[in-house]
């Protein structure tokens, strides 16, 4: 359950993660059960090239996990490693 709103905590999208790089300010404020339903928001807090990997970017995001009350009840910021759309194996092969 967790990792899936993690990947959902990434932005949702089908882009490459090759690597998670830093997770900081983790907060547990409510608990969860079986059978809530949850939901995650994620906002892009900062984002910069890679200095050693000219393909790839390093994005920042905060992730809100809420219940479907509305209810917060986890808050994170973790940095990835993301395939930059421009020299990508996709934008080569021109979709």
């Amino acid at each position: 359950m967790w990792e899936g709103l993690f990947r959902v905590g990434a932005g949702g999208q089908r882009t490459p993660i090759s690597d998670r790089l830093r997770w900081k300010e983790i907060r547990l404020v409510a608990p969860v059960f079986a059978g809530d339903t949850i939901y995650a928001e994620s906002e892009v807090i900062e984002k910069r090239e890679s200095k050693s990997r000219p393909t790839q970017g390093i994005v920042t995001v905060r992730t809100t996990g809420k219940k479907a009350d509305g209810t917060v009840f986890m808050v994170f910021e973790r940095s990835a490693l993301i395939q930059k759309r421009e020299g990508s194996k996709d934008s080569e092969a021109g979709y």
